[in-house]
C-alpha cells in the first residue's frame, strides 16, 4: 500500500475571507490614523493657546503703559476703563498669532507692518474684568480679569469686533496685572 500524500491548500472561501479581513483592518488603521492626527493637531493648538497667556500679559502691560491723554495718572485705572466688566456683553478683543508668541489689540492689527499677518491670525482673546469681589476698585493694587481664548480666528467683513471663531475650541484663564 502506498502512503497517501495529502496536499494542504487554502480553499477559495478561506482566501476571500482572509482578504476581506485584511482590507477591513487596513481601512480601520487608515481611519484611526486620521483621527489621531486631528487629535494631535487640536492638542498642539491648545498648548499654543496656553502659551499665549504670556503674550497677552505683555500686550496688556503695553496698553497699560501707553501714554494717557491727561498726562501721567493711574495707568491701571486707565486699563480698567478699557476692559469691560464681567456683566458686559462686550470685551477687550485681542488677536494672537498661530505660533502663540504674539498678540495685539484687534483694532491695532493693521496699524503697523510689524503686526500679525492676516494669514497668521489664529486666536481670538476676549478680556473681561472679574466680577465682584475681584472687580477693579480705584487705587487697588491689581486688576483681575478673565481671558477666553478661542480659535480659529475668522474675521467677518466689516468693522473690528464682529469676528467669531468658526468652531467651539476655547480655553478660559483667570489672571491679574499690577501697576
Amino acid at each position: 500500500m502506498k502512503p497517501s500524500s495529502r496536499r494542504f491548500a487554502f480553499t477559495l472561501l478561506e482566501v476571500v475571507v482572509a482578504l476581506g479581513l485584511l482590507a477591513a483592518s487596513v481601512m480601520f488603521t487608515v481611519s484611526l490614523q486620521s483621527s489621531i492626527s486631528r487629535s494631535i493637531a487640536e492638542t498642539a493648538e491648545s498648548a499654543r493657546a496656553a502659551q499665549l497667556v504670556d503674550a497677552i500679559l505683555v500686550e496688556l502691560q503695553r496698553i497699560r503703559d501707553a501714554p494717557v491723554e491727561n498726562g501721567p495718572g493711574d495707568r491701571l485705572q486707565a486699563l480698567a476703563a478699557i476692559i469691560p466688566g464681567a456683566q458686559d456683553s462686550s470685551s477687550l478683543r485681542l488677536v494672537g498669532a498661530r505660533n502663540g508668541t504674539v498678540v495685539f489689540r484687534e483694532t491695532d492689527l493693521d496699524a503697523s507692518p510689524t503686526r500679525i499677518d492676516a494669514a497668521d491670525r489664529f486666536y481670538l482673546v476676549e478680556v473681561r474684568q472679574q466680577p465682584v469681589p475681584l472687580d477693579y476698585v480705584r487705587g487697588a493694587g491689581f486688576l483681575a480679569f478673565t481671558l477666553k481664548i478661542s480659535w480659529p480666528y475668522r474675521p467677518s467683513p466689516g468693522p473690528p469686533g464682529k469676528s467669531s471663531p468658526s468652531r467651539g475650541s476655547s480655553l478660559v484663564f483667570n489672571a491679574a496685572i499690577t501697576p
